[in-house]
């Protein structure tokens, strides 16, 4: 036992307290709250000589009900006479008491909440309240107090359910700094053992979908009533909570996303911007309120997280719903890239970067187009770099919502090619047939799939087939898809590109690549070896080409009639913690999506041009931009993607 903790000590007080002090080790309730009343007149030195009464108090067993209900105002005296006698001291119980007086907490607190009747069970959360604030002072100087208190067995447990019960930042500021230490704490030693995690969940509500709508909720109650301010308080609260969209390898990612985490992190988000920025008033109000910096950060990077990983445009959808566009306005005026706050800038602007990417979705397409409406036209006092981003974002959706319109019209992608090598019809959507088990083949009717599975490739490349169809829809759903397919066909039917590729192409470059990872589509033609290294597609590429042969056959008009088109999007985000930092890095997912033809005539108009035509003319941009396109389009030939 600590020499602190010995009754001895009480002969250290003064007379008058030394007498409350004897008296209180009786446990009654009325003694103990008379030497609690008495500390404030204590010296600052002398406070640390009433804990022997605390480490007495907490001595004594409990082996029945009757028992608990009779010690249990005497422990909940005891531990307010701890809490008082450590915030009065303002730090003056020593460190090193704590690996005694600790266990004895603990322990009297086990029987207690073991031996009261369940129609206690608001004394057993009241006790539990108490004990975790107590904890939380106890937490407040080191390491090894926290090795003491969080190798506790069923610790972890215990702040799981009282957290999810009762337990949240205190009004009283000198209560709100510790609940939230250590809930931080906790959450830190939660997230290095998988133990103490399975506890923490366990006693939070037993799964952790039901901790992910708790740490929700409790993201709602750190927040202000609408427009009211924002204030310490809040702070403290909202920043306890950030230990869980931080915890290494993101356990809870998944369970937060399907309990709503991208709307409540957007609408947090807002209300963190809308008190953090500068106002007529204030307008250096972004300078003052530094203490705000690292929680609307951390805030923001959650956001970040959530919008770059798999089937990340579910994710913008969300986000958009929630009002992500009138929060990047918001802050419009106040970005800087060079200021003070320049990492909430510069997150800030890799969010509104993010944005024309995922405009290769459908799914997103349809919800931009009204946010962008709802969220109003940029203030004339947008920083240069904010607005020309913005400006970029509004021009790719409202060329895109146009595609869009004519894809739901069924004028995008009109037609499919069948993939019986021996007919390789090309027939619009409602007259040609997908096969049900690979889900990527179509034929014109049950012959032709019959033919390509018996002599053709089918029998052998259906389950492969399958398996690449299956892995691209996990990521992207079957909708965004075929608008992606709709798109690329837009796109390769645009007059400057349609002449730039017919002209490439005639060149014996075969592999055009439509890269959209930056928002506007960059058309190329490139030989294969530039993308040798990405086995995925090579694996694709070689997949597409020899389900297409069968004995040496080929497509039956020639090779001419297959163009292998490469589509660059968004792919999925890798991510690796690293030392003091996250690194991460967008991978680019590519998608083989072949051009067919119905005949070889563009291929060879394209190269009648290219050889004969082009080269001779006086004015190339000129018969490139308008002539050439007109001889294309009057080729009889139909393509499709």
């Amino acid at each position: 036992m600590h020499p602190l903790l010995a009754l001895e000590n009480l002969e250290k007080l003064p007379p008058s307290h030394r007498v409350l002090a004897q008296a209180a080790l009786s446990g009654s309730e009325e003694d103990i709250d008379a030497l609690k009343e008495s500390i404030d007149s204590l010296p600052k030195t002398d406070i640390v000589h009433t804990l022997p009464v605390v480490y007495a108090l907490l001595g004594d067993s409990v082996h029945n009900e009757k028992d608990a209900l009779q010690r249990f105002p005497v422990v909940q005296a005891a531990l307010d006479l701890f809490l008082f006698v450590s915030v009065s001291g303002r730090g003056i119980v020593p460190s090193g008491v704590i690996p005694d007086l600790w266990p004895r907490l603990w322990s009297c607190f086990e029987c207690i909440h073991e031996h009261l009747p369940e129609s206690s069970a608001e004394l057993k959360l009241e006790l539990a309240d108490m004990l975790i604030y107590a904890a939380a002072l106890m937490l407040r100087d080191g390491k090894i107090e926290a090795s003491v208190v969080l190798s506790t067995p069923g610790f972890y447990k215990v702040v799981g359910a009282a957290w999810a019960t009762s337990f949240s930042p205190d009004p009283d500021a000198t209560v709100a700094p510790h609940h939230a230490k250590l809930l931080q704490i906790v959450v830190t030693g939660a997230a290095s053992s998988e133990q103490a995690f399975n506890d923490f969940v366990a006693g939070a509500g037993g799964s952790q979908d039901s901790l992910a709508a708790l740490i929700l909720q409790r993201m709602a109650d750190h927040l202000p009533a609408p427009q009211a301010a924002l204030d310490e308080e809040h702070i403290v609260g909202l920043g306890s909570l950030l230990g869980f969209f931080e915890m290494e390898g993101r356990p809870l990612r998944a369970p937060l996303v399907k309990s709503g985490s991208v709307d409540r992190i957007v609408s947090t988000c807002a209300v963190l911007l809308r008190n953090f920025l500068p106002t007529s008033s204030n307008p250096l109000r972004h300078m003052s309120e530094a203490s705000f910096r690292h929680v609307i950060l951390a805030y923001l990077n959650a956001l970040w997280e959530h919008l770059i990983y798999p089937r990340y445009q579910e994710r913008i959808v969300e986000a958009l719903q929630a009002g992500l566009l009138p929060m990047l306005l918001t802050y419009a005026e106040a970005y800087d890239p060079s200021g003070p706050d320049k990492a909430i800038s510069g997150r800030l602007m890799q969010i509104l970067r993010i944005l024309p990417p995922s405009t290769v979705y459908l799914s997103v397409l349809v919800q931009l187009g009204p946010s962008l409406i709802d969220a109003g036209s940029l203030h004339s006092g947008a920083h240069a770099d904010f607005a020309e981003e913005w400006k970029t974002l509004v021009e790719i959706v409202e060329k895109r919502i146009v595609v869009v319109q004519e894809f739901e019209t069924g004028k995008l992608p009109k037609y499919r090619a069948c993939d019986n090598l021996q007919c390789g019809a090309l027939r619009e959507l409602g007259k040609i047939q997908r096969c049900s088990g690979c889900l990527s083949a179509n034929y014109c009717n049950a012959e032709c799939q019959s033919a390509d599975y018996t002599s053709g490739q089918h029998r052998k490349h259906c389950k492969q087939l399958r398996v690449a169809h299956d892995s691209l829809v996990a990521d992207i759903s079957p909708s965004d898809l075929e608008f992606l397919r709709a798109l690329v066909n837009h796109t390769y039917s645009d007059s400057a590109t349609l002449g730039a590729i017919a002209l490439n192409t005639a060149m014996g470059l075969e592999y055009t690549t439509f890269d959209f990872t930056r928002g506007a589509c960059a058309v190329n033609n490139a030989p294969l070896r530039a993308l040798a290294n990405d086995t995925e597609l090579i694996d694709q590429l070689k997949l597409e080409l020899v389900r297409r042969t069968a004995g040496g056959i080929k497509e039956s008009s020639g090779r001419a009639r297959l163009d292998m088109h490469l589509v660059a999007i968004r792919g999925r985000t890798i991510f690796a913690p690293g030392p003091g930092a996250e690194a991460r890095a967008v991978a680019v997912r590519w998608i083989a999506m072949p051009l067919r033809s119905s005949n070889t005539a563009f291929r060879e108009e394209s190269r009648r041009i290219a050889e004969d035509v082009y080269p001779r003319a006086a004015n190339r941009e000129t018969v490139k931009s308008e002539w050439i396109l007109e001889q294309l389009e009057a080729v009889d030939v139909i393509q499709t993607h």
